[in-house]
């Protein structure tokens, strides 16, 4: 089972209130459990994969030494095509770093190969290959950061140290007509492996990174009330704070009347939209929809970045059974007591997607 905790405090709008947050104005916040982490990464991870197969991908050239001369082998044109990533494991600990362990992955890349001969008689080739790397694990150690002067209310992650290990590593060549291609083609290919290993760890650790801060990423600094006319303030306030087995992320959570706003980075749109109000009596279906999908936000992430992306990861719960018993003067709605009962069941997980 995974467990996901979240607090929502709601205040009074400050028409006034601070535009760069900083910790102590975190009035919202997600608490993850390691397994819980571990799946809405995974769940995100999968979901932006195809991104990967975008990332450009520097050049590479070996030089090599035979003897009277040298060759320099350069790789251009490299490409993923095929990345699988079946599991992720998260280690958590109290000094704000997440250990990450990718078990099982497979990797393949494409490129175009060429040599240039150093000296006479400055012999020439070119073809294309590829490498196919099966059973590597990928493991490393992130931080999160947010620099609330410069880029208030986005979160950066970032990875110190990265590893990877493998249990098989194959390169093939096509095409290479020349005499010196034929004869050397061992040679050439002991010394590209040692550059390609290391070359596909940083690649990895590379893509990952990107795909983190793109889970953590969306875009989204607001969600609309009352035709637009109030806003819960959505961005972050402080990095991922990192306990014993636990990690949290912290929001400002804070409402605000959108006419007195002047901050760049509150947008027009919300994720929801609107929400209209209308007589309690009217309200059960649609807060119904909301909750579901609000508690679904919960259970997978604590708030739903990219929550389009998680359909494959979402879990289903029965009907939900509330009323309302006020509503704040933002037009807010606050639930402060559950009728009856809430009951909802969780179902496994779909890991295979």
């Amino acid at each position: 089972m995974i467990v996901l905790l979240s607090l929502q405090v709601f205040d009074d709008c400050e028409q006034n209130y601070p535009r760069i947050l900083q910790h102590n104005d975190s009035l919202q916040s997600s608490t993850a459990t390691e397994k819980g982490t571990a799946q809405y990464l995974l769940c995100g991870i999968r979901g932006s994969l195809s991104q990967v197969f975008d990332i450009q991908i520097p050049n590479i050239t070996v030089p090599i030494n035979i003897g009277v001369t040298q060759i320099d082998f350069s790789l251009t044109d490299i490409k993923i095509f095929n990345l699988q990533v079946p599991e992720l494991d998260v280690k958590l600990n109290e000094q704000n770093i997440v250990q990450l362990y990718l078990p099982n992955c497979d990797v393949d890349l494409k490129f175009q190969w060429k040599f240039q001969q150093s000296s006479y008689p400055y012999t020439t080739d070119s073809g294309s290959g590829t490498v196919v790397l099966r059973n590597g694990t990928m493991s490393g150690s992130a931080i999160s950061e947010v620099d609330g002067v410069k880029c208030p209310g986005h979160m950066k992650v970032n990875v110190i140290k990265s590893n990877l290990e493998y249990q098989s590593l194959k390169i093939q060549l096509q095409g290479g007509q020349s005499w010196i291609f034929q004869s050397l083609i061992d040679i050439i290919m002991e010394a590209v492996q040692v550059q390609i290993a290391g070359f596909i760890s940083s690649t990895m650790s590379a893509g990952f990174v990107k795909l983190a801060n793109d889970v953590f990423e969306d875009g989204r600094r607001e969600m609309n009330y009352t035709n637009n006319k109030f806003i819960k303030d959505e961005r972050y306030t402080d990095r991922v704070q990192i306990g014993s087995r636990f990690a949290t992320l912290l929001f400002s959570g804070q409402t605000y009347l959108k006419e007195n706003l002047t901050d760049e980075y509150i947008t027009e749109f919300g994720w929801f939209g609107e929400i209209g109000r209308q007589q309690q009596l009217l309200l059960y279906n649609y807060i119904n929809r909301f909750l579901t999908n609000m508690v679904q936000r919960l259970v997978t992430s604590g708030i739903c970045f990219k929550g389009y992306r998680f359909n494959s990861c979402f879990v289903h719960f029965s009907q939900i059974k509330i009323i309302i018993i006020y509503l704040l003067t933002t037009h807010t709605y606050l639930i402060d007591q559950v009728y009856q009962h809430l009951n909802f069941e969780l179902n496994q997980l779909n890991n295979s997607k």
